[in-house]
């Protein structure tokens, strides 16, 4: 179904149900998994088996000693896929739909009794049902609030907040700038900044350039859009906020 650095997610089946499995890759002479992606199976597994929302993807266990991961099958793909393919018409009321969605499973991990941040959202990170159900997924980079630790941290650079730059630590106001990077994702249909060198972006984003938002946005996810890349991590909204005026 599809690959990333640490490992592929592939179909399969489970008492007669269809399942998805995350395997982690596996490395060195005695085909160990490395360090680092055990670490991170070990943290989604935990986080994921923890959270009971629609908007969140749904785990059923994992088999440690193989490194696999058994999720929910979300046969619609990503939500990344689905924005690039133009031979698929969304309209103005899908695409808030899908927008709503997004910030309402991003709000629900910010609220006090679960307080997880995400750490790495995008749309590559949203997954669809075949009724293009958002699914938030991919939680190896997920903290809980209050384990945070600061300094360096893994990063996807475009939807990265420029206070992460700085070696600040993600907090709730990261995600909601890389939210509102995934929100201007869905309406606009493209990739933030595009093929700039990650240098030149990351000089740009300091300097608090931002994506052009088009007529195709909505005044009101304009806004919201426009709150969420704030440079000060405190003027940012809440993700319940945003959620709530889509």
């Amino acid at each position: 179904l599809g690959s990333g650095g640490y490992g592929a997610v592939y179909r399969g089946s489970f008492e007669g149900g269809k399942i998805a499995v995350k395997a982690m890759f596996e490395t060195g002479m005695n085909n160990m998994m490395s360090a680092t992606a055990a670490r991170m199976l070990r943290k989604e597994a935990l986080i994921l088996c923890s959270l009971n929302h629609p908007n969140i993807i749904r785990v059923f266990g994992t088999v440690p000693e193989k490194g696999w991961l058994v999720m929910e099958l979300c046969e619609g793909g990503s939500l990344d896929e689905l924005l690039r393919d133009h031979d698929v018409a969304l309209d103005s009321r899908e695409k808030a739909r899908l927008a709503k969605e997004t910030a309402t499973g991003v709000a629900y991990l910010h609220m006090k009794d679960v307080s997880i941040v995400h750490g790495d959202m995008k749309a590559a990170n949203v997954l669809l049902t075949n009724r293009r159900v958002v699914k938030l997924c991919d939680f190896g980079m997920a903290e809980a609030k209050d384990r945070g630790r600061g300094g360096r941290v893994a990063m996807t650079v475009a939807w990265s907040a420029p206070e992460l730059f700085k070696g600040k630590q993600k907090t709730f106001a990261s995600d909601v700038y890389a939210l509102g990077m995934t929100l201007w994702q869905i309406f606009e249909r493209q990739e933030p900044f595009g093929a700039m060198p990650e240098a030149a972006f990351v000089n740009q984003c300091l300097a608090g350039v931002r994506p052009d938002i088009f007529a195709v946005t909505p005044a009101t996810a304009k806004k919201l859009i426009g709150m969420s890349w704030a440079g000060n991590p405190s003027s940012r909204p809440r993700a319940a906020a945003v959620a709530c005026a889509l």
